[in-house]
């Protein structure tokens, strides 16, 4: 029966190893899980370079343990925390016969081992066996196996300099490496790809020592692996290197681990479904990240990881981590999880039974590459921490209420920063659809040579002051046509560089412009072009970064969006949420649809307005799992929904057949 899998991590320390299997036994009998990942250490007690001894140790505790979780009929994991290094090297002598990592400015790590040092992959060999030989189900590499360390990138150690050389084929300096890194041209240099492969080589060869020694142990005991947040998560390579490593689970990284900007949430939670687009058809689970770090609750509400729990399972994903209690704290201080997750039981099990496991939310697509680290320009500063921005797009489209797709054949495509750059064919391909650009967008398309066929000439920066933007009497503007969009520009808060002054050639319809101070005219703004072949695309002045600053979170944006969309697709997105802030995803099926809502206000919303129109009934998804007719007043086409959805809260709604639903609720009482 479909079920959500969710996989709980947990530390069970070898000095309090009694209290802490008893707080495990308790939370997996009253929630329903049944899959664990014992973590082998805690970063509150981990060096990079623990004795082997203290493995030996605490896999003896462990081996006292897992056969009464076995009998539970538990999935028992590992969770290997500490492999080239998180944290800090101790002041043993031994750690000093670690090479560590080396940064592109040449700081010598603290934390980090060089993963080319032959005496890691010996001592990862150790560590991986002593697990395996508790024959556990699946063994994980934590996220530190990656190439992004301290801010930086590693490794450019000496010997890492001599295998660049010689893949390159002449001398090269640390210097000269970070230069190609940080270039400002699409696709870099020679060098630069040089540089990359001896990334992937290090991933890939790390990865298959710690793959062979658990097999030679263990050879039923699978493989998994741990990334960090896309960009990140493609600069480290585990994604390209993984066709290649026997990695058979995949814990995609979703960087919300504090409650911080509640408004920063849909960019975060967007990680996981990207990265599993670019793993592909590979035969990989995907196992989404919730983490609650350092572990308390002041750091992640309730109210925010039940919200979490339902994005990832309405996005087609239900084996989700979840790394919720301190690792050496008092285990009664966290029964408000236990009961969170024993009372959404039902809830959680009948959104993976709705949801089927690998579904893909439907809306506008926003291409990602898993080469990234290849076509990422460094502009204006050199700074590893600009190719490492993520994508703000997915927070901004989702808070205006447009539904992200994540299915690469959904009619609607956002081409957006470098990410476009890659196989030309495949970019053709997503051209001849039409398409909504951003600036970045269109510097690479121009410079790859489709600067014609998107229908711009030239691309150049606003040279003079400008006090905001005015929306055309276009149709596609809606009731906000001729309305000023301003902002208070100044050059403490915007650089002119950062809206272009784009030319058009051919078919071009302005939906916007740029004024000055007295309403003149400077530059296009947003722009719809249709080129010969009649493909249509809609070029926007500037990139996500802006997107907020340039007044456009608001509902004339919303509008001029959405018609811009309509225009170039032919059809209206399937559901728009038509409240500031709160966030849609959905899904369509052959007899039904579902619809997810999320609030990301701290005020309530005592109704939630769609622009939607029902292939049937509503019904809104309850506690217990079954389904009750939700309240629904039509309003000039739209439709109301009559849904509390307190701060920070969600709901799901379907649509289907009175037929179905019957069905549904007689069988809910099975899922219980």
């Amino acid at each position: 029966m479909d079920r959500a899998k969710m996989v709980l991590r947990y530390f069970i320390h070898p000095d309090e190893a009694k209290e802490r299997f008893s707080l495990l036994k308790r939370f997996l009998k009253k929630t329903g899980i049944r899959r664990v990942l014992l973590f082998t250490g805690c970063f509150m007690e981990e060096k990079t370079v623990m004795p082997l001894e203290y493995y030996e140790r605490h896999a003896a505790t462990l081996q006292k343990y897992i056969p009464e979780l076995r009998e539970m009929g538990v999935e028992i994991g590992i969770n290997v925390l500490t492999t080239m290094g998180h944290v800090f090297f101790g002041d043993d002598p031994a750690d000093r016969d670690f090479r560590r990592a080396v940064d592109t400015n040449g700081n010598v790590s603290n934390g980090s081992i060089c993963p080319r040092e032959q005496k890691l992959h010996e001592y990862a060999a150790k560590i991986y066996s002593c697990y395996a030989a508790l024959y556990p189900d699946v063994i994980f590499m934590d996220d530190d196996i990656r190439n992004i360390k301290m801010g930086n990138m590693v490794c450019f150690c000496d010997e890492h300099l001599a295998a660049i050389a010689k893949e390159y084929g002449e001398p090269v300096t640390r210097e000269e490496v970070r230069a190609a890194l940080l270039s400002d041209q699409v696709g870099g240099d020679r060098l630069k790809q040089t540089v990359i492969e001896i990334f992937r080589q290090d991933i890939a060869s790390l990865t298959r020592t710690i793959y062979d020694a658990i097999k030679k142990v263990s050879p039923k005991t699978e493989l998994g692996a741990m990334t960090v947040e896309y960009p990140s998560a493609a600069f480290d390579r585990f994604l390209p290197a993984l066709g290649e490593s026997g990695v058979t689970r995949v814990r995609t990284g979703m960087n919300f681990y504090r409650e911080g900007v509640t408004k920063e949430m849909p960019g975060a939670f967007a990680s996981p479904m990207i990265q599993r687009n670019l793993i592909g058809k590979q035969q990989i689970e995907i196992q989404p990240e919730l983490e609650n770090d350092p572990y308390s609750l002041f750091y992640n509400s309730l109210a925010k990881t039940h919200l979490q729990v339902v994005w990832c399972l309405t996005n087609g994903l239900r084996n989700i981590q979840l790394n919720l209690f301190d690792m050496l704290g008092v285990p009664d201080d966290f029964e408000a999880f236990t009961r969170l997750f024993a009372e959404k039981r039902r809830y959680y099990d009948a959104l993976a039974a709705l949801i089927p496991e690998g579904s893909r939310a439907q809306g506008v697509y926003i291409p990602a590459n898993a080469d990234t680290l290849l076509y990422k320009r460094a502009k204006d500063e050199a700074s590893l921490e600009e190719l490492l921005r993520p994508n703000d797009w997915y927070q901004w489209l989702a808070l205006d209420g447009i539904p992200i797709g994540y299915d690469a054949q959904s009619p609607f495509v956002f081409l957006s920063g470098d990410d476009v750059c890659g196989d030309r064919e495949e970019i053709g391909r997503l051209l001849q659809r039409g398409a909504v650009i951003d600036l970045s967008a269109a510097e690479c398309l121009v410079q790859m040579g489709f600067g014609k066929r998107i229908g711009i000439s030239q691309i150049s920066p606003i040279r003079r002051a400008f006090a905001g933007e005015i929306f055309t009497d276009h149709a596609a503007n809606g009731k906000y046509a001729g309305m000023h969009n301003s902002y208070y520009f100044h050059s403490g808060l915007l650089k002119n560089s950062e809206v272009a002054d784009i030319r058009y050639e051919g078919k071009a319809e302005e939906l916007s412009v740029i004024v000055d101070d007295k309403h003149k005219k400077l530059a296009s703004g947003v722009v719809l072009t249709e080129n010969e072949a009649g493909e249509k695309f809609c070029i926007l002045p500037y990139d996500e970064g802006l997107f907020q600053q340039f007044t456009n979170v608001n509902y004339r944006r919303k509008q001029q969006l959405c018609g811009a969309m309509a225009h170039i697709f032919g059809q209206e997105l399937p559901v728009v949420s038509l409240r500031a802030n709160v966030c849609v995803n959905f899904n369509r099926f052959d007899d039904y649809n579902v619809i997810a809502l999320f609030n990301f206000n701290h005020d309530s919303v005592s109704k939630a307005a769609l622009q939607y129109a029902p292939k049937n009934e509503l019904y809104l998804l309850t506690d217990k799992g079954t389904l009750k007719k939700a309240s629904v007043v039509q309003r000039n086409g739209q439709e109301e929904v009559k849904v509390d959805l307190a701060a920070l809260g969600c709901a799901v709604l379907v649509d289907c057949t009175a037929q179905r639903e019957a069905m549904w609720n007689e069988k809910a009482d099975n899922r219980a």
